[in-house]
């Protein structure tokens, strides 16, 4: 069967950001020691500059005076290097009679015009980076155009130097945004400070658990009766934990969820109130659902579960399995996971 072509997204450069990107585009061009290349870098700079110009006579913005004058300029930089081109390039294949074979490959590189554009700038904006990546404004137009031609890893990791310079940050977040959307349960991604395991992606969430485990917390501060509600762990995951692993733009993803307070099916002991967390750790039931995504992971595992007596907690063994009995809520030896529910869209 015939797969379906995946639907590309499309980045829309506003007016100003075409602009900017052109102008940088074409102060890169002298990195370029293939004439060949930079004649065609220089044909596509003026036409591009020419439609800027006619589509700013209805919506102008800041610069838009310039783009006739820089399509000119374009235009003579190229008629000056078409004169240095190999002799072959400079026939009009009009002129001359071609086979039909010769015509169909004519053809064939008009449709590979575009991409041959797209691996042009791929070029001229790996020299620029090595050229004059120091300079921010220059490091700024290059993200802009890895984002533009789909190059999303790329372009996350340039506006993440570039800090909080323009709207860096909020582009950064937009890119994440899309990169998360991808995602699928069993894949692993970076979120704030960690590596996440993606449980589930649906509805424009992402169920995320803490690739790796937390050995070192307990379930609460002191040995007695409690229940997830007032335990000492769900006030430090979402306080402590949330402050010192994910930046504010990042916090404003984490979701507000129902935590469920369930009772422990073995020995009926009552699990207390549900609550309203963004970020918790499993209960049994959901251990149990997806413990096949975790694989490997699902072994020494606290969970919020309570065991038989209020002072205890479920557990997954080292063996993989819940043992509804319990271990007591302060003692350590037992893995906390992290798990919380992530808005992209």
């Amino acid at each position: 069967m015939a797969k379906t072509p995946k639907n590309k997204k499309v980045v829309v450069l506003t007016p100003v950001e075409k602009f900017e990107q052109l102008t940088t585009l074409k102060n890169a061009t002298k990195c370029i020691l293939n004439i060949e290349d930079e004649y065609d870098i220089y044909v596509k700079l003026q036409k591009e500059f020419a439609e800027l110009g006619e589509k700013a006579k209805k919506d102008p913005f800041e610069g838009c005076e310039q783009c006739a004058a820089l399509s000119e300029e374009c235009k003579n930089k190229a008629e000056e290097l078409k004169l240095k081109l190999p002799k072959e390039q400079k026939v009009d294949s009009q002129t001359v009679m071609t086979t039909a074979k010769e015509r169909e490959e004519k053809e064939g590189q008009k449709k590979k015009g575009k991409g041959k554009w797209i691996a042009l700038i791929i070029v001229v904006l790996i020299v620029a980076a090595a050229v004059c990546y120091k300079a921010t404004p220059t490091r700024y137009y290059i993200a802009g155009w890895e984002q533009a031609l789909g190059m999303d890893n790329y372009a996350l990791k340039s506006y993440a130097r570039l800090g909080d310079y323009k709207d860096s940050v909020q582009k950064k977040m937009e890119i994440k945004k899309i990169i998360l959307g991808e995602t699928k349960a069993g894949q692993t991604i970076s979120f704030g400070k960690c590596r996440w395991i993606v449980l589930e992606n649906k509805e424009g969430k992402l169920l995320l658990a803490k690739n790796t485990a937390m050995p070192d917390l307990v379930y609460h501060n002191k040995d007695e009766k409690v229940t997830w509600e007032y335990c000492s762990l769900r006030t430090y995951l979402n306080q402590d934990f949330i402050a010192n692993v994910f930046n504010q733009q990042e916090q404003e993803l984490i979701v507000p969820t129902t935590v469920k307070a369930t009772d422990n099916a073995t020995y009926g002991t009552k699990g207390g109130k549900d609550s309203q967390d963004r970020v918790f750790i499993m209960n049994r039931e959901e251990l149990l659902q997806y413990r096949n995504i975790l694989g490997g992971k699902v072994k020494n595992m606290r969970l919020r579960t309570p065991g038989k007596e209020l002072n205890t907690t479920a557990y997954v063994s080292c063996l993989k399995e819940c043992v509804d009995y319990g271990i007591p809520v302060n003692e350590k030896g037992m893995y906390i996971r992290p798990v919380m529910w992530i808005q992209y869209k």
